[in-house]
């Protein structure tokens, strides 16, 4: 019964189940703030307008 339950699948899954959801989560809050951070951009500056140079 051990060698059948130590056949590395445990770890190897308890440590790429994390590590997948980690990286998920971060890509999904690195979108969130650079779509935050433009829209204040774009409600500070307003939208380009050549007449006002």
């Amino acid at each position: 019964i051990n060698k059948g339950e130590h056949r590395e699948r445990v770890p190897w899954l308890a440590v790429t189940i994390p590590l997948t959801t980690l990286c998920v989560l971060l890509a999904i809050l690195s979108m969130f703030f650079l779509i935050m951070t433009a829209r204040k951009k774009r409600q500070s500056e307003g939208t380009y307008s050549p007449s006002s140079q």
